[in-house]
């Protein structure tokens, strides 16, 4: 919702309609972005950063230390207000997996419900996503939902979303 304020509106109708839906609202790990999600009236906050070592270098000028409390920042913050929050760990596919974990074990302890994996650059194979799936199984042990984000800048996105599905 807070790209522009054409989307604002457009949530803001959609959530006004009383629909037999959980309304999502995407926002950065921003405080803003999720004050205009729930200023729209979403149900559902679904909050992402970068955590691959070239996003946090080029892209978001972090270090790991501060992407971590940013990412608690901002489920904690989105959790005053709803009790469903999606956290992505945008670029996870080329991720740490060691700091991917810190960061997914802090959002879901600060309140995350889900927790979505996005490979963001369509860089990963169908047996990488199912192994990425499998581990986080293994990693996360029922204390959140599993979701999976694939792109198709190499064709896979079909091909790694049925991999991730088999894979749990």
């Amino acid at each position: 919702p807070v790209s522009s304020i054409g989307e604002q509106e457009a949530v803001k109708k959609i959530t006004s309609l009383d629909l037999d839906a959980e309304i999502c609202g995407l926002a950065r790990a921003v405080k803003k972005d999720i004050d205009v999600a729930i200023d729209c009236g979403v149900d559902r906050i679904h909050t992402f950063i970068a955590t691959s070592s070239i996003h946090m270098k080029h892209k978001l000028k972090m270090t790991p230390d501060k992407v971590i409390k940013r990412a608690v920042r901002a489920v904690s913050y989105a959790r005053e207000f709803v009790d469903d929050v999606e956290f992505s760990c945008e670029d996870a596919s080329r991720s740490d997996p060691e700091f991917l974990y810190e960061v997914i074990q802090l959002a879901i302890t600060s309140g995350a419900t889900t927790i979505n994996i996005p490979d963001t650059v369509g860089y990963r194979l169908p047996s990488e996503i199912a192994s990425m799936v499998e581990q986080m199984h293994h990693f996360i042990q029922n204390r959140a939902i599993i979701s999976l984000h694939n792109h198709n800048d190499l064709g896979l996105g079909v091909a790694n979303t049925l991999a991730g599905i088999s894979a749990g």
